[in-house]
C-alpha cells in the first residue's frame, strides 16, 4: 500500500530516513538548528559590514569569539584575533600602543609589514602605519591571508587613526587651554591654578625681565621672543619637578615653590640669576620678587594670590633699587633680603 500523502504533498519522513538526517545535521533541536544563523550572521556582517564594524559591535559577538582558540588562518581565528586586537585597540594610551594592536593583528593574520614602496606581489594597498612614520603595508602569506587582511585589518586601521586622533586632539585642545603657547610654559590662567592652592609653607615668586620694551624697540619683537624662550627654558631647566612655572604675560614670570622656605626659594633665584648670562641670547637681566605664602585670613582672596601680590611689590622694589637683583621678605614693608 502506497504512503498517504500529507498537506502539500509532502510524504512524512520514514524512521531511518530521520535518524539519517539528524546525524548529518538537517534535522536537530531548535536550538541546534539556531547556531548557524547566529555563526552565519556574525561572519557575513564581519565580512560585509562598513568600516568601524568592530568596535561597534565587538560586544555582539563576544561569546562567540571569546571561547575559541586562535589555530591558524582561518575565518574563526580572524574574526577572534580582529575582537581581541579592538580591545587592545580600545585600552591603547598612546600612539606605540595603538601602533601595536594594528601590528598584533596583521601577524595574527599571517602577514609581515614591508615599505609601502616594496616589490611583492603579495603586497596588499593597506597604509597600516598610524601617526607619523614611514608607510607601511603588510605583505600576505597567501591568498587566503589577503582576503582575511581586507577583510579584517582595514576596518582596525580605520578604527585605530580615528581613536588616535580623538584623543590627540583631545590632548591638543587641554595643551593649548593650559599652557603659554610662545614659551611652553603654564600660562597665567594654570598659573593662577596652582597659586590658589598654595598654603603655608610654600613659596611664590614674580620675575621680569629688565628692559625688555628696549629689546623689542631696537631689535624687534622675533628677537624679542627669541629672549622669552630662552628664559623660559632657562628656568625650567634649573628648577625642580616640583616646582611650578608659568609665563604670567608679557615678559614677567611666576614660580611657586611648594613646601620651600623662603631661605631656599630665595638661594634658587640667585642661582637662576647667576647662570642667566650663560644661556641668554642678549644681555639682559631680570629681576625678582619671592615671598612666603601667609596663613588663609578672613579675607576672600586666596593665601597664594596674596603671596603673589607681595611677590609683585617686590619685584618693583628690585627695579626701583637698580634691577638685576633678588628682593624676598615677609610683607610689603620690610624686605628680608636684598643681594646684588
Amino acid at each position: 500500500m502506497a504512503d498517504k500523502p500529507t498537506l502539500g504533498g509532502c510524504r512524512p519522513m520514514t524512521e531511518h530516513a530521520q535518524t539519517d538526517a539528524r546525524s548529518n545535521g538537517s534535522v536537530g533541536p531548535r536550538n541546534a538548528r539556531a547556531k548557524r544563523p547566529l555563526d552565519q550572521h556574525i561572519r557575513d556582517a564581519a565580512t560585509n559590514g562598513s568600516e568601524g564594524y568592530l568596535l561597534s559591535n565587538a560586544r555582539a559577538y563576544h561569546r562567540y569569539v571569546s571561547a575559541r582558540p586562535l589555530s591558524g588562518i582561518d575565518e574563526a581565528s580572524a574574526i577572534r584575533a580582529a575582537y581581541l586586537a579592538t580591545r587592545r585597540l580600545l585600552a591603547a594610551g598612546d600612539q606605540t600602543a595603538v601602533q601595536s594592536c594594528v601590528d598584533w593583528l596583521c601577524a595574527q593574520l599571517g602577514a609581515t609589514p614591508a615599505p609601502a614602496d616594496t616589490s611583492d606581489p603579495m603586497a596588499l594597498p593597506i597604509d597600516m602605519t598610524i601617526g607619523d612614520g614611514e608607510p607601511m603595508v603588510p605583505v600576505a602569506a597567501d591568498s587566503e591571508s589577503a582576503q582575511l587582511l581586507g577583510n579584517y585589518l582595514t576596518p582596525l586601521v580605520s578604527d585605530a587613526r580615528r581613536i588616535l586622533n580623538s584623543r590627540t586632539g583631545a590632548e591638543r585642545l587641554v595643551v593649548r587651554a593650559t599652557t603659554d603657547p610662545l614659551t611652553g610654559l603654564w600660562n597665567r590662567r594654570s598659573l593662577d591654578m596652582s597659586i590658589n592652592r598654595c598654603g603655608p609653607g610654600d613659596c611664590v615668586a614674580l620675575l621680569d625681565v629688565d628692559h625688555f620694551k628696549r629689546v623689542n624697540d631696537v631689535h624687534g619683537h622675533e628677537v624679542g621672543d627669541a629672549v622669552l624662550i630662552a628664559f623660559a627654558q632657562h628656568l625650567r631647566a634649573n628648577l625642580r619637578d616640583e616646582d611650578i612655572v608659568g609665563r604670567l604675560g608679557g615678559e614677567e614670570f611666576g614660580i611657586v615653590f611648594p613646601r620651600t622656605t623662603l631661605s631656599d626659594a630665595t638661594d634658587t633665584l640667585h642661582r637662576l640669576r647667576a647662570s642667566w648670562p650663560k644661556s641668554r641670547p642678549l644681555s639682559i637681566t631680570f629681576s625678582a620678587g619671592v615671598c612666603p605664602v601667609p596663613e588663609q585670613g578672613a579675607a576672600e582672596e586666596p593665601a597664594g594670590q596674596r603671596a603673589l601680590r607681595l611677590a609683585d611689590a617686590l619685584m618693583y622694589r628690585a627695579k626701583n633699587a637698580g634691577r638685576d637683583r633678588i628682593i624676598a621678605g615677609d610683607d610689603d614693608t620690610h624686605p628680608e633680603q636684598e643681594r646684588e
